[in-house]
């Protein structure tokens, strides 16, 4: 049991050893990956995660906590402080906060919207890390993907003709 795997460990126990006892992503990297998003810096955001793959970390479990810590980012800028409702630790919360005083609430939530869908793409992957990185550097972009296909999709209008051959074709205003 878990409790047995604790009891091995020498003392003194720290959150650190049960983070890694249990699989779950430090933290500090999951905030420095999130810095690294932020500042948009590749070569950071492709060490830390090939560390965290070799250190035995998912690469599901590395999406899920940069989405929790996106999401306690978007709590600390509106509530101006460290709450409860946080999955940060109050040991990491000082670090997190720094980090949403360093960028806004909007460009927090345009690094959620370009997360939002990659965990089944990566779940269902053959090369899952491979994956995590293409997304993560995809969201280094400064278009914003959301925007650019509701662009895309209002220039292609169906143009219905009467009972010719060139009815349902799609075509593209320029």
């Amino acid at each position: 049991s878990l409790l047995d795997q604790v009891s091995l460990l020498p003392p003194p126990i720290t959150q650190a050893h049960i983070t890694n006892l249990i699989g779950a992503v430090p933290e500090e990297e999951l905030i420095m990956l999130a810095k690294s998003l932020t500042n948009k810096d590749p070569s950071s955001i492709l060490n830390t995660c090939n560390r965290l793959i070799n250190n035995g970390k998912e690469a599901i479990t590395i999406l899920q906590g940069i989405g929790s810590v996106l999401r306690d980012l978007v709590l600390i800028k509106v509530t101006n402080k460290y709450t409860d409702l946080c999955n940060i630790s109050q040991e990491n919360s000082e670090s997190l906060k720094d980090l949403a005083n360093s960028i806004n609430l909007d460009q927090i939530f345009r690094l959620q919207a370009q997360l939002k869908g990659t965990e089944n793409h990566i779940r269902n992957s053959n090369q899952p890390l491979l994956w995590l990185e293409i997304h993560l550097l995809g969201m280094l972009s400064d278009e914003d993907y959301t925007e650019n296909k509701k662009t895309h999709q209002s220039t292609i209008k169906n143009i219905p003709s009467n009972n010719s051959d060139e009815s349902n074709t799609n075509y593209i205003s320029e």
